[in-house]
Order: structure tokens, then sequence, then C-alpha cells
């Protein structure tokens, strides 16, 4: 046995990749001494836990509450295996399988020949198969059918070895044996022999699959006695010979299981229940961590179907649940199960005889209080002690680094092991009865940590953990709303286009035709938040958006690199030290800058496109400034201004008042009206005097941006101590609702209250109601002990968004509707206008909202947005502050809709103005027409013939062709990883360089009707031409011999193509739009790549493909896209012929046996015979 002098999670640094314990389920309450749990699963349709026991026990365990739903005795022996079934679970003994209902009833029951013991059970082909395999352990392998009263179909044997574990595996069985091999086994053919794999020297103890890969762990021979293996063996069944991964695991395996979304990620566990997550790929960096079983054996471990959570279970019957959030689900889909009836009420006896029963005895009141009543400081009982460790043991005890161990005095020869764990069990147990535990408060509490929906979660761009193209963004977002991609240089940015994404004024002023036609501007701000906000309207959760159109033009601003806004990229020309000089160290300062300087960029671009000023409306709050010379005679300057930010201004120590210095509104109060002395340059007399300067808002916007403006530990000590005082008292900081009154005559500050009855309104101003809307905050990837290095810790910003009733049933209303719609006018848009651009998240958000509401109990309408990762929280958490580890940023406030009173800024102007089709396609054809940027291509012709709206219509019959390619920007940013290998951290930044658009029906077929070359007005790092086809000089005005033409006005045509329902075909079109940063319909969109893809293998080339099927052989030295657009329309042609013919499955199922024969050569695939006909066909 071994006693621990301290806790053994000390020994290394706790990773557990988000998932956290939740709580225990003690399967055996009433039992003084529980038995171990031996195996588990989970139900194949409700949301339950299978368990089963040693003592043959059976019992399932309901979710979300995880306790117990029932436990039945099923066998007379140990239950050794347990499978989830159609209609519940299978649980195997050594002499007999039966079939139960999560309820405990038995359905069915096999009791197999004497001598021949039972030792595992798999459930054939798929969860549901009425085919059950039972491994035995004389070797033997028997088949039985459930639905013919278990009959025994056939047997096959394995040798002279006991089968010990029993996986499916790529439509094969694998059966782990007692002498270390795994034997592959194919059920369709009487399980005979495939392959077999030669794991470990001793029995196999672990095995879990996944796709083709099966992870075991073992036994080893050493000096003469079987050991752990301290190797766990991953093995790949196309290729048996050798394993394609060796992890170390010292600790010992007593438990292992794949991640059911995770391709490669494997949890180990060891008795102990030191336990880690690790990626087969690269097991130099795992994340250990440890399950506390409160000194039993941990004997099983598994994750949820729905990768949520995962059960661990210990020998002493209790069942641990880790997950992500508190209320992991068993499957995504899974049902509930029945609710149990309860029992009728008994009557209560005051007397009782010898003939009562003693159920109608009433329990006595209880002693002590409920847990949920104990307040933290007083003394309670614990009904389970802490285990105490008999003297007798100390004696014959050595101790070895911090751990004591001692001989089982209960040893004995000849003696099986069950028999001395049993006589072990009551000193193994022992605790300490009454036990009191006092606790010492503040002592006993560690540092509060961020909750793991505030972790910085990046999309992998090498195989550091997961795949990239397997990354499951889903598994972050359950909410409906759309996520932004980090991982790229400025994606700092994101809360912020998230909080102006909800902004339903200013969102619906992007979607104006001003600004989605905008084809002169190409680097304008305003038409790319437009573009991003369509995209993140349409675009599905599990494809998060990304800005990189956006930043793009946000990078060609010259005064955000001079304010330090610009993250440096390697390998562009002046974005090296230069930007890294200049940008703030500090992230939460410099998301203020660029919100202020954001807004402004806006603002500016408004008066020189249209001379109106809805941004300042939206924003903009109007100040009035009076200077006044505190020495001479000199007269006062008073000017007004408008400022888009406000900053928020604190006290330089504090004040007596402690109520005072606690009150946010007394902190807002002095930031909307400063009084300050200082030295500046004063007009009137010509030089720099001491003048007393007054700054008063007068006016405030229908959305107010405040800057929270924390700079030092004192102004963070106001917030930590605000929101402790707010908190006492039931009220939250910052506050939750403003009341604003203003001075119509515009000479006193605007007034402020938190409470509705301190202001009221009179002949000289108004009451308006703000609502909080949104929080930023800054998240420190770890603890921080001093303010001071919040500029060295790493870390990301997060956004706080409320959303839904109160704001957000007005802020995601239709955009069909004017922002009257809150006052009852509802009145809709001319119905002359075509919603062709105009298509704003209505019923996609409707429908987030329906899911949002169902997952959120407390109906908040809070969400956190951590770039794709997004969560529900409660009405309380954007106002929680942990330690130094959340730092508040920005605040946003927005007038609330219900007052019933008018806007100043004109709804006309802020409502959405749809697009019309006549508008629409008059600009689609002046861009068609328009002459190339590059004149020397006047006397060329074009490689393309025009799109002619008077003959052809753009619409759902059309069928176009699509390819683009791309060059390098930037180059990729490489680091040495954990493991000492060179890694990418940042993947290189591309930008579009041509774009083909291919003819695929009509008499014009396989014409080109778009051949577009983008010019790029910044260095290319790497045109890539092996892949993209792309010369130097190809962009540039000057040299290039293509039709050039800017990235604004191809997108804008693409625009118009996919808006009109145009099907599009194309080969890997999800990582060309993605890349271009635009969003097909899943229904506009046929890929060829997945058309002529087996699942689960590789997926083919296009020039393999078209070899094959076309007998053409493409990309011979460099691709050229109007060939690869027209390449998969011939084979979309091809694929809708095998689908008439109904052959699709049979010629994939040949065409990926020619190709491994072949090892995938392109000649071989031009010389096949059977790709003459197609060629002829299109000849």
């Amino acid at each position: 046995m071994a006693v621990y002098d301290m806790d053994p999670t000390d020994a290394f640094e706790e990773d557990s990749l988000g998932y956290f314990h939740i709580q225990c389920c003690q399967t055996q309450p009433n039992e003084a001494y529980p038995l171990p749990i031996r195996c588990q699963c989970f139900d194949a349709e409700a949301e339950a836990y299978w368990y089963g026991m040693e003592s043959g026990h059976v019992g399932t365990v309901a979710f979300p509450s995880f306790g117990r739903y029932a436990h039945v005795p099923a066998h007379r022996g140990a239950v050794v295996d347990l499978v989830p079934a159609s209609r519940g679970a299978l649980s195997l003994s050594k002499d007999q399988f039966k079939l139960h209902t999560a309820g405990g009833m038995t359905l069915l029951s096999y009791k197999t020949k004497e001598g021949e013991d039972n030792m595992c059970c798999a459930v054939a082909q798929h969860v549901g198969s009425s085919t059950v395999i039972v491994g035995r352990e004389n070797g033997t392998l028997s088949v039985y059918d459930l639905q013919r009263t278990s009959r025994l179909l056939l047997e096959a044997s394995v040798g002279y070895q006991s089968v010990l574990k029993l996986k499916l595996v790529n439509n094969l069985l694998a059966c782990g044996t007692s002498l270390g091999s795994i034997s592959l086994r194919d059920p369709r053919s009487g399980l005979t022999a495939q392959a077999v794999i030669q794991s470990h020297a001793g029995p196999i103890v672990g095995m879990d699959t996944q796709g083709e890969l099966i992870a075991c762990a073992g036994m080893n021979m050493f000096r003469g006695q079987l050991v752990p293996d301290t190797l766990v063996k991953v093995f790949d069944v196309r290729k048996t010979h050798q394993p394609v991964a060796n992890v170390p695991f010292g600790p010992g395996v007593a438990a292992l299981s794949f991640h059911p979304h995770s391709t490669g990620l494997l949890l180990l566990s060891s008795d102990a229940g030191v336990s880690m997550f690790v990626d087969i790929t690269n097991s130099d960096e795992p994340a250990w961590f440890h399950v506390n079983c409160e000194g039993d054996t941990l004997t099983a471990a598994d994750f949820l179907p729905s990768s949520e959570g995962m059960v661990f279970a210990d020998s002493g019957g209790v069942a641990h649940l880790w997950g992500v959030h508190s209320g992991p689900k068993v499957r995504q889909f899974g049902g509930p199960l029945d609710p149990a009836t309860a029992p009728s009420k008994l009557s209560s006896f005051h007397s009782i005889s010898e003939t009562d029963s003693f159920t109608s005895l009433e329990f006595p009141p209880l002693s002590a209080v409920f847990l949920s009543a104990y307040n933290g400081e007083e003394e309670a009982l614990h009904e389970w002690g802490p285990r105490v460790v008999d003297e007798t043991l100390y004696k014959n005890s050595r101790k070895a680094d911090f751990v004591h161990y001692s001989p089982n005095p209960h040893f004995r020869r000849n003696i099986s092991f069950r028999a001395v764990s049993k006589a072990t069990a009551n000193l193994r147990n022992k605790r300490e009865v009454g036990h009191k535990v006092v606790s010492e408060g503040k002592k006993l509490r560690r540092k509060s940590r961020l909750p793991p929906m505030y972790r910085n979660i990046e999309i992998p761009q090498s195989f550091k953990r997961i795949r990239n193209e397997e990354f499951d963004v889903s598994f972050y977002n359950q909410t409906g709303f759309a996520g932004l991609e980090n991982g790229m240089a400025n994606c700092y940015a994101n809360p912020l286009l998230q909080v102006l994404f909800f902004s339903k004024g200013f969102r619906d002023y992007t979607q104006q035709e001003k600004w989605l036609l905008n084809s002169e501007d190409e680097f304008s701000l305003t038409s790319e938040l437009g573009y991003l906000f369509h995209m993140m309207s349409i675009c599905p959760r599990d494809h998060p958006c990304q800005a990189t159109n956006f930043l793009r033009a946000l990078r060609h601003r010259k005064q955000a690199g001079l304010l330090g806004l610009l993250e440096a990229e390697r390998g562009v020309p002046g974005s090296g030290s230069e930007l890294e000089t200049a940008k703030d160290k500090s992230l939460p300062m410099r998301i203020q800058s660029l919100c202020r300087f954001l807004i402004e960029q806006l603002g500016r671009e408004e008066n020189q496109v249209c001379g109106s000023c809805t941004v300042q409306h939206l924003f903009g709050m109007n100040v009035n400034s009076e200077i006044s010379c505190l020495t001479g005679n000199y007269p006062r300057i008073r000017k007004s201004s408008t400022s888009y930010v406000l900053d928020l201004k604190y006290p330089r120590a504090l004040p007596p008042d402690k109520a005072s210095c606690n009150s946010f509104i007394e902190i807002l109060r002095q930031s909307l009206h400063i009084e300050q002395e200082m030295k500046a340059w004063f007009e009137p007399a010509g030089g720099y005097m001491q003048v007393h300067q007054v700054k008063s808002v007068y006016s405030l916007p229908q959305y107010v941006f405040m800057n929270c403006n924390i700079k030092s530990e004192h102004q963070m000590h106001l917030w930590t101590l605000g929101h402790k005082t707010y908190r006492e008292s039931g009220k939250f900081w910052p506050a939750e609702t403003l009341y604003f009154q203003e001075d119509q005559d515009r000479n006193e500050a605007i007034k402020v209250s938190d409470r509705p009855g301190d202001l009221l309104p009179n002949e000289t101003g108004r009451v308006n109601v703000y609502e909080l809307m949104s929080v930023i905050a800054f998240s420190a990837d770890e603890e921080l002990d001093s303010f001071d290095k919040v500029q060295d810790v790493a870390g990301h910003l997060v956004a706080h968004v409320r959303i839904g009733e109160g704001i957000g049933s007005k802020e995601l209303g239709t955009p069909e509707f004017t922002i009257n719609e809150a006052e009852g006018s509802s009145s809709k848009q001319d119905e002359g206008k075509d919603t062709l651009l105009d298509t704003d998240s209505a019923a996609i958000i409707a429908n987030a909202m329906v899911h949002l509401k169902h997952e959120n109990s407390d109906k908040s309408n809070w969400v956190l947005f951590n770039d794709f990762s997004i969560n529900p929280t409660t009405r309380t958490e954007p106002g929680k502050l942990y330690g130094l580890e959340k730092i508040p940023c920005l605040l946003v406030y927005r007038r609330s809709p219900a007052q019933g009173m008018e806007d100043k800024c004109n709804t006309e102007t802020l409502s959405t103005t749809a697009v019309s089709a006549e508008n629409y396609e008059e600009i689609f054809t002046h861009l068609v027409d328009a002459p190339p940027l590059n004149e020397n291509l006047a006397k060329t012709p074009y490689t393309f013939a025009k799109l002619d709206l008077n003959v052809e219509t753009p619409g759902p019959k059309m069928l176009l062709g699509i390819d683009a390619e791309f060059v390098a920007l930037s180059a990729e940013e490489k680091g040495e990883g954990p493991s000492g290998c060179e890694e990418v951290i940042r993947p290189p930044r591309l930008g579009l360089a041509r774009v083909s658009v291919v003819r695929g029906s009509g008499p014009r077929k396989f014409v080109p009707c778009i051949d577009d070359h983008i010019q790029t007005l910044e260095p290319v790092y790497d045109y890539l031409t092996q892949y993209s086809g792309v010369q130097p000089g190809d962009l540039h005005a000057s040299k290039s011999t293509h039709y050039l033409t800017t990235l604004r006005c191809a997108y804008i045509k693409l625009r118009f193509l996919i808006d009109k329902g145009c099907i599009f075909i194309g080969h890997g079109l999800k990582k060309d739009m993605r890349m271009i940063n635009i969003v097909i319909p899943p229904e506009n969109l046929v890929d060829t790549v997945d058309l002529f893809h087996l699942k689960p293998q590789r997926r083919l080339s296009l020039k393999f493909l078209a070899a094959y099927f076309l007998g053409e052989d493409v990309q011979v030295k460099e691709h050229d896209s109007i060939e690869d657009a027209s390449a998969a329309i011939k084979l979309f042609d091809k694929y809708q012929e095998l689908e008439r013919a109904g052959i699709v499955k049979d010629t994939l199922i040949d065409l990926y046996h020619f190709g491994r024969t072949n090892n995938w050569d392109v000649e071989a695939a031009l010389n096949w015979k059977g790709n003459n006909e197609s060629k002829n066909a299109y000849e």
C-alpha cells in the first residue's frame, strides 16, 4: 500500500484542456465497503451513463443531474464488460450476458456453457445492430443474434490465448489477447483473420479505436515478471507491421480513450489517477492533470460521445464527472430519460405495534444544518471523514521521496488477488468518524482563476495538436452566432467588430447601397465592414469568419501605424521593427485607441462620400470647451467639438467618504464635466499661458462608447472595491441602466444618475435612458500579482454582448423594418427595393436566439464572444472581476428604444437601404464593361467573353465553374515549439491574385465570362508561381499583360452572381472562398473534391481526377484557373452521368483501388482505358 505525504498533483503543472471536475456520483451510498466499478459505457439514445460493478450490479446515471437513476442486481459474479445497444445496454459476466433497459428491466438473458468464461463483448458493425460478438477465455469468438433469442450464429478461434478486449475499427474487429497480440477479423466474412499485430509481450489491458487507428496498452516481461508497459502503442490497420506512434506514459495505463471529435487526441489514466492528454502526432507536448479518487484506484475513463465531458470510475464505487462546462451532454441530440415515478407518501403513525411496518416511522429531525446552508465560517460535521492510516502499517513502512510504502499484512502465497483485496478493505476504507471540519476562511481560499470560457483558443496552424482541417469549431460555439477567426495579425480587433455588428443602427448603415456598391475606394473601412457584417449574418456557426479584407484596409491607414495600432508581419517591408516599436504594448490601451481611431475614420469617410452625418449621430458626443487665461485680461475662448469616445476620469487620491469613491456615477460625472489648470498655447495672448479649461458634454448619441482608461493599480482598485460594494447592495458595477438629462440650451453639462427618480424632465431638458450593451475586457493568460505586469503578460480580448430582450429584440430586428419599430411604426421599405445584397441575419439570428434561451436558463441574454468561442453567460458575468486577470477596457451603452421618443438622426438614414435590382445590374454591367487598369492591354484580345445580361440571365439555373489563385503577401512565422522542433506560429497572409469564372451550361459552355487579375498595392513576398501560375509583373499595371482590376471590383462581380443564385462548381472551393472573404450558400455550391471522396479515405487532387475520368493532363507546369474551372465542370458532368447510371459508389471504390494499386500515379491514370470514352465525349 502507499500513503502520500502530499498531493501528487504538486509534482507537475496541471493542464486539462478546459475540462474541470464537476461532481461525483456515489453508486452505493448505503454500503459501508463499496465495491469497485469494473466497466462503463454511455447510452446509444438517451442522456444516460451505464456502469457495471464488481458485485454484479448494473446501474444508470441520468444527465445532466448526474444522479443515480437505476441500480439493479444483474449477475451473480462481476460484470466484465458493458456495451450500448439499441434498447439499452448489454452486460456481460463470466457465465451469461443480459440486455437491460435504462430502468433496469431485463429484456434478454443468455447463459453460456460451463467452462466458457466470457471476457469481453462488442456489438457488430454499429450501435443498434442485433448481432453481438463475445470473446472468451479459451480463445473463442461467438456471434449471437439478439433478435432470434440469442441464437448462436457462428464461432471462430483466435488460437491458444484468451480474448480480453474487443473493438470495431474500420469495419474490422480488433481482438486484444492475453499474449499481447491484436487479431484483426472481418465480421462480414465469418470472422476470418485479416492480420495479426504483435503489440506487447504480456496481456492487453486497454484498447480503443478511432477511424483506422488502434491504441493499446499492455504488460511486458521484466526480470521474469509481468509489469505495465510504459509505452502506449498506436497502430494503423492499413499499416500493421509497425506502430505509427509510441506514446510514453510512465505511471502505467489503467484506462485509455480517444477523443470523439479530435483525430489522434488520446486520454491516458493510471490507477493512481494521474492522467494526461496527448496528441499521437506530437507526444512531446502532453497535458497532465490529476483525478482525485481519495485513495481509491481508478478503474475506467471515457469521453462522452459529445466530447463535452469525461467520466472516471474508481474502486470505491464512485463516478467522477468532468466537463468543459457545468452541464455537459452525453450526445448532441440525445433525449432525456423518462422521469421516475415518485412513490406515494405514506401516512405517519404516532405509535406502532409489533405487526406494523417500520416504514411508518417518521425520521428524526437533523441535528446539523444542510450543506447548502453552511456559511463557511462555522464548524460542520462531515459524514465522510478523512481516511485514517492504521498504525500497524507505519511499523514496516519505508519512505521513498514523499511516498510511504508498506507491505500488505494480508498477503499470502497461493491466495488470489481478490481475496487479499477483500481482506484489506477494512484497512483501505477506514475513515475518521464524526470528523469536524473548521473553515479557516480566507487562508484556505486560492486566488480566483478565469473560467474555461475565457481561455485563449487558436486554430492550430500545424500538427501541433489537431489537424487544421479537422478542427471542430462548432465544439466551441453552440449559440448559432458567427465567430471570428484568430491567429492572424491585428485580430485583437475581433471583439470590437462583434460589438459593432450587434449595433443594429450602425449595421444597417453599412448595408446601404452607397457602401456595398462602392467600387471607387478600394480601402473603404465602411464598405469592408458592410461586407464582413453580411458574411457574419449568413455564415454557419461551424465556419468562423475572417476579417482579412477589413484588416487589409486598416493596414493601409498610415495613421494607424503611427498610433501604434498595427502589429508587425514577417516578410512585409516596413512592417518589422518600425511597427513593433510603435505598437502599444498594452493591449487594453491599444483596443481603446483603435475604437476612437476607427469611428473617427468612419466619420471622415462619410463626409467625403456623401457629406451626411450619420456616424456622428450614432457615436458622436457634442462637447463645449471654454478656456480662460489666469493672468491678464484676455477674452475667453469658447468652441464646440465632437468626441466619439468618452474617457473615464478617476480621482487621484481616495477621498474620506468611501461611498463617494466607490460610486461609478461619481466617476462618470467627473468624466462628463472636466475642469483643469495647465500651461497651454493661448491664441489671444500669442504664447503659452497658464489657463483654466472646462470641458462639458451636453449631448449624447445613440451609442456611447466609454474607455475604462485603467492605467494604474489605484484605478483598478476602484473597480474591484466598487464591484464588491455594489454586489453587497444588490447592484452591479458598472451600472446596467443610466439616466441622462440634457440641457437644451447647451449651457450646462449633461446630468447622470443610476436611479430613475433622481432626474425629472423639466423645461430645460428631457431624461434619456441608456442600457449597458457591451463590455470589452482584457483576459490574461496567467495569474497577475501586480498591475504593472499587464504589458508583459500574454493575453487577449473578449466581448460581453447583451442580445435579445430589452436591447436584443430591437437590436436584431429584421432589416426590412426601420429603427422606429420599437415605437410601433414598423414601416417597411419601399416595395420597389430588391434585397439581393440585404441578406441580414433575421432568420439565422432568430434561430440563434431560440437556442440561446434554451441553453441559458436565467434568460440574461448576455453572450461572451471569445473569437470563435461563443458562450451564453449569466447576467452578472460581464461585471465580474477575477483579481487582475480580467481588466475592463470598453463599455458600450445604447439608448433604450422603448422610451417612445424620436431619435435625433433621420430614421430613413439609419434604416437598411436595400440595393435595388436595377442599380445592382447597372453597377455589374459597368464593372464588366470597364477597361482594365493596364492601358497596354487595349489592343490585346481578352481571354474571356463578357457576360451580357440582355442575353444571359444569371439565376439558379446557371452553372458556373470557378477557381482562384493566390500569392503570399507575408512570410509564415516560425518558432521553436515545446518539443524543441520548429513549428509554424502564424501562416503566411495570402492575397487574391486571379479569379476565373467559366460558363458551365448553355451554348457558350466552357467559355470564360470573368478572368480578373487583381492589382496589388503592397509588395508581394512570394508569387507561388508553381501553384498559382502568376508571374512577377502580372499584378502591376505597368507590366501586366492580363486583364487587371481591383479587389473591390472583382468582389462586387462575384457577389452579384452569388446573390442571383447561380450554382458554382469548383475543386476545393471552401478554402478559396474563405481566402476571398466571401460566403456561397451550401445549396449553391458544388465541390468536386467532395463528390469524388470515399469516406474516410484521403481526398483526391484535381490533377488525378481529371487524368482518371477525363484523360486530360492538367496543371502540367503551372496552375491555370480557367483550365481548373473547366475541368471541375467536366468532372461534375461525369458525376451526374454516374449518378444517373446508379454506379457512383462502385466507381469510387474502383477509383481508390486503382489509385492505391498504382501509387496515385497520374501517368497510369492517363493511360487507363476507361478514360478514353469520356475524352471522346467532350471532343
